[in-house]
């Protein structure tokens, strides 16, 4: 934890020199996989700042704190996991509850644009929803559930993850020798360094304030179902006993009936 605190510290502070010491490096290359990984692989993990990331380790890369090679491969193959367990979630688990319950938690909006998205371009969607946050966690299980052969998947996974990967590095490392970013070269830096961490925290809330809703609705929903059922009770039993009623004040008349006409 103090690793972390540190790396974070002289990465708000531009402290280069701790950067690219190598004791650090398999640790930032690491948190970056991590990150990468659960940002494309899971639902309840999409709102990890995949893009800004990627911009800002363009920068890092122009610093020579981390090398391209080896950063291009360590996140292609984070995005390429994160999808393929998208996809393995989507084609065995999608009936499963959880499954069920990260989709419900979806806005309705969301979905549809992927599902549209997917309609009209297939498997080509994935280099499109690479691009669009939320949507690229989605997608994959779309396709898993859609039962697409396992190599035409991966075949457009590899391929779209690392056009993701390397168009957002190339982003950040031609930022980074702009004019513009020269003469602001340490507020740009400060704003992607803080914007994953708000769009962290933003993210986190928005997902917690979303199980809340639903999980409050839902006991509305179960009260109100109670409550309706208990008051169908009370007029189903309501009316058999006033049938009842009736069916017994018939029954005597008729026996009276009866018994004048044995009587006669």
């Amino acid at each position: 934890m103090n690793i972390l605190h540190k790396l974070l510290y002289a990465l708000l502070q531009q402290d280069f020199n701790t950067l690219s010491n190598t004791n650090y490096t398999w640790i930032i290359y690491s948190i970056l996989f991590i990150i990468i990984f659960l940002e494309n692989g899971l639902i309840p993990t999409a709102f990890l700042p995949g893009d800004s990331l990627l911009i800002l380790v363009g920068i890092l890369v122009t610093k020579k704190i981390i090398k391209i090679p080896s950063i291009i491969l360590t996140l292609t193959m984070a995005t390429i996991l994160g999808c393929w367990l998208g996809y393995i979630n989507g084609k065995f688990f999608s009936n499963t509850k959880i499954i069920k319950l990260w989709i419900s938690n979806i806005p309705k909006k969301t979905y549809n644009k992927t599902n549209k998205l997917f309609n009209k371009y297939g498997l080509s969607a994935m280099i499109i929803s690479k691009f669009i946050a939320f949507i690229r966690t989605l997608l994959p299980i779309i396709i898993g559930m859609s039962q697409i052969k396992y190599k035409k998947f991966q075949i457009y996974n590899v391929i779209s993850s690392f056009i993701w990967v390397i168009t957002l590095i190339i982003v950040g490392s031609l930022l980074s020798n702009m004019p513009i970013f020269l003469i602001y070269k340490k507020k740009i830096i400060l704003f992607l360094t803080i914007l994953p961490i708000l769009i962290f925290i933003i993210g986190l809330i928005i997902l917690i304030y979303t199980i809340i809703k639903k999980k409050i609705f839902n006991s509305l929903k179960i009260k109100k179902i109670i409550t309706k059922n208990i008051f169908l009770k009370i007029f189903i039993h309501y009316i058999i006993k006033n049938k009842y009623k009736i069916f017994q004040n018939s029954l005597i008349k008729h026996k009276k009936e009866l018994n004048l006409l044995y009587d006669t």
